[in-house]
């Protein structure tokens, strides 16, 4: 990472607002483009978008890292251990989005206001904003693995809320800033997991894992809501993205459990 230990945390909250800013702007102005002109021309602006900035990210040289010296072929090359706890839970916390995108639409789509799919997703981002803001600017005693759980398991009890808040679109945007909030450090922690416990030479493919892992995440947690919306309705989709949180806990706590217990043991080992 170009960013000193000292300021990652604000590193990765200042990426994270950038990214949630694309959410906040993007469904609204795609809506619009696609209601006002064609909606052809608003998947071609968004893949235009995309086309160009990916150009000019690619063409950028000042802030690219220096490339490491050329190290002896390896063979399989697996995780770094440390990681792997807080990898695994941010498939969980992949599907929380994924939940997240399908639910929101059925439930505008079943309470015939469409149209409030695109504000409930920017009202997701922008408290993700916030939140990421707030992570970045606080010193914090806890380690981020502890807080990866500790926030996961906050937005879990928020989430609990979305299906009793359904009823009410007001109530329901509220629990919705408020699941935010709880899950913006969520996001920074992990990646700051994967960025202390890198091994040296290895920073941009040890962060890449938590970063894939939400991606694999996504569509799964659009598929099982997606088969609960079907089934029973916006409530059990809506339990869905709690469950994704409760999942995304639950694994992160036993995965530096198990690895607290294995470094004891190898430190047992080799004392003796």
């Amino acid at each position: 990472m170009l960013a000193p230990p000292a300021q990652r945390t604000p590193a990765l909250a200042l990426e994270t607002i950038a990214d949630q800013m694309v959410f906040i702007s993007g469904p609204p102005a795609i809506t619009a483009v696609a209601a006002a002109v064609d909606p052809a021309v608003a998947v071609l602006g968004s893949l235009g978008l995309g086309l160009i900035g990916g150009v000019w990210l690619a063409a950028q040289r000042g802030t690219q890292p220096a490339p490491a010296p050329h190290a002896p072929r390896r063979g399989i090359v697996l995780p770094p251990a440390g990681v792997i706890p807080i990898a695994v839970a941010c498939i969980a916390l992949g599907g929380v989005f994924g939940a997240f995108d399908v639910s929101l639409v059925g439930w505008a789509e079943l309470s015939e206001r469409p149209w409030l799919a695109g504000p409930a997703f920017s009202a997701l981002a922008v408290a993700i904003a916030i939140g990421s803001v707030v992570t970045g600017a606080r010193t914090w005693k806890l380690s981020p693995a502890a807080r990866y759980i500790l926030f996961a398991a906050l937005a879990f009890a928020v989430a609990l809320a979305l299906p009793f808040a359904q009823g009410s679109a007001p109530v329901l945007f509220g629990v919705i800033l408020l699941l935010g909030l709880a899950v913006s450090p969520v996001m920074v922690s992990g990646i700051l997991v994967a960025s202390a416990r890198a091994p040296e030479g290895r920073v941009t493919e040890t962060l890449a894992y938590p970063t894939a892992a939400m991606s694999l995440g996504v569509p799964i947690g659009g598929v099982i809501a997606g088969a609960a919306l079907d089934s029973t309705g916006p409530a059990a989709a809506l339990v869905t993205i709690a469950v994704s949180l409760a999942s995304a806990a639950a694994i992160a706590a036993v995965g530096e459990a198990l690895l607290r217990f294995a470094r004891s043991k190898s430190r047992e080992t080799a004392s003796r």
